[in-house]
């Protein structure tokens, strides 16, 4: 058969299955997010981000991580990513139920730029959430402008040695 759509001129077909209103499964998602506008790098951020329960049903376990990257794009989960922490959930939510977590993190020295924060939430896919994963990740409504902090600058002073040295001798310096 080479008439179908396929690569081989096999068939294919679509077909998408939905839930009805019979079965129960959370559904995470991350409704907001509070981040700096602008930091130093190696500088201590507090995050604050809230985690609620749009699904039909509570979470199935009592426990998940929320994970926090940093992004130079607006894209999780690609190459730039790096990772700052994860924070660790606490208990069962029920439908509708929500949670505030928090954070402090030290950004990462020797980087500028600006930078996307990304929370995402349930990080390991421990909560059974059916086809519903693609609201666990908020992006911060505005980038951290992140601004590279000064190396430090050592001087030596008041250094004396002696005026003649001998080759494999201690120097008193």
């Amino acid at each position: 058969a080479t008439r179908g759509d396929g690569a081989f001129g096999q068939y294919l077909l679509d077909a998408a299955v939905w839930p009805t209103g019979e079965l129960n499964f959370a559904d995470l998602g991350v409704s907001a997010m509070t981040a700096p506008t602008s930091a130093a790098s190696g500088e201590l951020v507090h995050l604050t981000w809230t985690v609620g329960n749009y699904g039909t049903g509570s979470t199935d376990v009592s426990s998940w991580y929320d994970r926090v990257v940093l992004s130079l794009d607006d894209t999780y989960g690609n190459a730039d990513d790096i990772y700052l922490t994860s924070v660790q959930h606490s208990g069962t939510l029920a439908i509708g139920g929500t949670y505030t977590a928090q954070t402090d993190v030290r950004l990462p020295t020797g980087i500028a730029g600006d930078y996307n924060v990304f929370v995402k939430t349930d990080e390991t896919n421990a909560v059974f959430e059916y086809l519903f994963k693609n609201n666990n990740i908020r992006e911060s409504d505005a980038p951290i402008s992140v601004t590279l902090t000064d190396y430090a600058d050592l001087e030596a002073s008041n250094v004396t040695a002696p005026s003649i040295g001998v080759a494999g001798q201690p120097a008193t310096i």
